[in-house]
């Protein structure tokens, strides 16, 4: 953990100081609203979601440890409330299209086939092996560096980057599978 932020983290936790709190999020709030804006796709969503993840932070900063910057820590809760927000979003999907008019179908057909397209490259990203996946989402959704993710992952920067190749190239061969199967 950088030095500032370790300063930071100790004055909120043992001292109270809800202007070090403030120096974080003005710190990383871009950093988490874009990672949030990149997974969710909207503005209103990636609000939401970085508005959560500084709750929770606020909430459970004395639990943090340390093991892993802050900055992967806050990238780590804004990834988990994207997807719970994508997978609830995902959820509801099928209601909203049956709740359409018929007299929509054009409108319909393409909520259809948009919802297809996300269930391929979300079934895709399943079928990944975990650690594959992972990496793949920080690089891809978080934009980090190799050197963030083996932190983050615990892995080495080598690994980091051997799971984001073969992530790439498995996520290709399984969309295509997942593709011709659904046609």
């Amino acid at each position: 953990m950088h030095d500032d932020d370790k300063i930071l983290v100790e004055r909120f936790v043992k001292e109270g100081d809800r202007f070090a709190f403030e120096v974080i999020v003005k710190k990383y709030q871009r950093m988490v609203y874009f990672l949030a804006l990149k997974m969710v796709g909207n503005h209103q969503d990636a609000d939401e979601v970085a508005q959560k993840t500084f709750v929770s932070a606020y909430k459970n900063l004395a639990g943090f440890e340390g093991r892993a910057s802050l900055k992967t820590w806050l990238f780590r809760i804004a990834m988990n409330y994207s997807k719970n927000l994508i997978r609830d979003r995902a959820r509801h999907m099928g209601e909203e299209v049956t709740e359409r008019s018929a007299t929509d179908y054009s409108t319909v057909e393409n909520d259809i086939d948009n919802h297809e397209r996300r269930q391929i490259v979300r079934q895709a990203l399943e079928n990944l092996p975990p650690r594959q996946r992972e990496v793949l989402q920080m690089r891809a959704f978080g934009d980090m560096s190799f050197a963030e993710i083996a932190q983050a992952s615990g892995i080495s920067v080598s690994a980091a980057k051997v799971n984001y190749h073969y992530a790439v190239k498995a996520l290709k061969g399984l969309m295509v599978n997942l593709g011709e199967s659904q046609a």
